[in-house]
C-alpha cells in the first residue's frame, strides 16, 4: 500500500472522537449501578444495597459538620462527571467511618436509622461509653446497636424520659 492509502484508511478525527465517546459511554454502563441523573439520596441508597450497611442510607442526614458535607458533595459532583462508582463509593466509605469515630456520631446515626431521637441524649450513660470503646474496636455495629438500645428501653422502663 502506498502512502495516500494508508492515509485514507486512518480514521478521521471525528470518527476517532465518536468512537472515543461511544467507547466511554459503553464504559459507564458498565461501571455505572445508575442512570446519570441519579440524586446523591439515591447513590446512597444503592451503596446500601450494594454493602448492607444502612450507614449509607442515614450518611445523607449525618454530614452535621461542614467538612464532611463538602468532601461527599464534591465527591458526588466529581462521580456526576466521571462515573467512577469505587472512588465515590470509598470516599463515602471514608466519611462513613469517620463519623462513626465520634460517640455522638454513631448516637446520631442509630437515632436516624431508628427514627428515634431517644439516643441523641446517650452520650454521657457508662454503658454507652463502655459499649462506644468495645465498638471503636471491633467495629461490630449490630452489637452497639444492640447495646444502645437496650440502654435506651431500659431507662425508659425506669421512667426517665429521654427524648
Amino acid at each position: 500500500m502506498d502512502a495516500n492509502t494508508i492515509e485514507l484508511l486512518k480514521p478521521s478525527p471525528l470518527k476517532r472522537l465518536i468512537a472515543d465517546e461511544k467507547a466511554f459511554k459503553e464504559n459507564l454502563q458498565d461501571k455505572q449501578p445508575f442512570v446519570i441523573g441519579g440524586t446523591m439520596r439515591q447513590c446512597l441508597n444503592i451503596l446500601v444495597d450494594e454493602t448492607k450497611d444502612h450507614g449509607f442510607a442515614t450518611l445523607y442526614h449525618m454530614l452535621i459538620d461542614n467538612h464532611s458535607q463538602q468532601v461527599v458533595q464534591a465527591a458526588y459532583e466529581v462521580y456526576t462527571e466521571d462515573a467512577d462508582w469505587d472512588e465515590w463509593k470509598d470516599t463515602c466509605s471514608r466519611v462513613l467511618a469517620s463519623l462513626r469515630r465520634t460517640i455522638k456520631g454513631c448516637l446520631n446515626q442509630l437515632a436516624l436509622e431508628t427514627n428515634d431521637h431517644g439516643f441523641d441524649n446517650l452520650y454521657n450513660h457508662d454503658v454507652v461509653q463502655a459499649a462506644y470503646e468495645i465498638y471503636t474496636e471491633d467495629a461490630d455495629w449490630d452489637e452497639w446497636k444492640d447495646t444502645c438500645s437496650r440502654v435506651l428501653a431500659s431507662l425508659r422502663e425506669m421512667g426517665i424520659t429521654v427524648l
